[in-house]
């Protein structure tokens, strides 16, 4: 029976998805948990999706439109400022849910009332729907308790749809940060995971994506959200555990930051980032490898490099 206030409240920024977006609709309609509102913010599309949400003629679901402003984050903020729910699950739009998804973390999470949030296990798969056969970098680890470290490293994955939250929590941590253009998910995880311990669900109840559309396809961007991410744990824990890792961070993703740069021949913003880099940790040296190719195309006159290309 579906009480009067949603437990849960499902959050869907999306922009010009519209095939992907039915599909992740679909998804959360299929719930087997029913007490929820779906809160879905158009990011100003100029497809079909604005048709097809007037259409679903379903009384938990929310439409916002919003003028194009291509910030995940301040969408996100909107949902979350408009929700009824207890909790706050996040869904892309290019994603799916399995139907028991929300139930098995409503129950979890209610049963374990010390812990605020939870994340599960996922499935990747292709434009079409199809599971991706792939040997991921690390394998996925169900870390529960408190993984700020874990999360600093990447040993602990927690992909955003995968991710069920209490709304008071959000609010106590000033839900996403809005200048935070990549990375946003990670830089809330790491917030979340500074205020107490998380619950981890061994379990794939989510499917993630993967297409050329993605909106990381910005390899640069990506690289600077994430020494803004790390400076802003820096800042605010003062573990030199948590220091070391933040600099080491901060110092790896500039060194590739600044590869990127060599690769476009903006040589001097790949030298402020190797400034930046060297600022972080002296010892990122043993990153610099990644400079090679790059330095070498600049070096090495294009014929030579063609040719040496070509003979190997």
């Amino acid at each position: 029976m579906i009480t009067q206030e949603p437990l849960v409240s499902v959050i869907i920024p999306t922009h010009n998805r519209e095939g992907y977006l039915r599909e992740a609709v679909q998804s959360v309609l299929d719930q087997t948990y029913r007490n929820w509102e779906l809160i879905v913010v158009d990011d100003g599309s100029t497809d079909g999706t604005a048709s097809f949400l007037c259409g679903l003629g379903d009384s938990r679901v929310v439409v916002i439109e919003h003028e194009h402003c291509r910030n995940p984050s301040l969408l996100r903020n909107l949902a979350i400022s408009k929700a009824s729910g207890e909790y706050i699950a996040f869904l892309d739009s290019d994603d799916l849910w399995m139907r028991e998804k929300l139930a098995v973390q409503v129950q979890t999470l209610r049963a374990d009332r010390a812990r605020k949030w939870s994340y599960t296990d996922f499935v990747r798969i292709d434009s079409s729907g199809l599971a991706i056969e792939h040997v991921p970098r690390k394998p996925w680890i169900p870390y529960s308790g408190f993984i700020l470290e874990k999360l600093l490293t990447l040993d602990a994955i927690v992909i955003s749809s995968a991710v069920l939250v209490e709304k008071q929590l959000l609010d106590a941590v000033h839900g996403f940060d809005e200048d935070q253009l990549f990375c946003e998910d990670y830089d809330l995880w790491f917030r979340l995971a500074a205020t107490g311990g998380v619950l981890a669900i061994p379990r794939a109840l989510s499917k993630v994506r993967n297409h050329s559309a993605h909106y990381s396809a910005d390899r640069l961007g990506v690289h600077r959200g994430w020494v803004r991410a790390y400076e802003t744990v820096w800042a605010a824990n003062s573990d030199d555990t948590i220091g070391r890792l933040c600099h080491q961070e901060c110092a790896r993703h500039s060194v590739k930051a600044a590869a990127i740069y060599l690769a476009r021949r903006k040589v001097g913003h790949a030298a402020k980032s190797l400034f930046g880099a060297f600022r972080y940790d002296i010892w990122s040296v043993r990153w610099w490898g990644v400079l090679a190719k790059p330095l070498a195309r600049m070096v090495i006159p294009q014929v030579l490099w063609q040719k040496s290309g070509k003979a190997s």
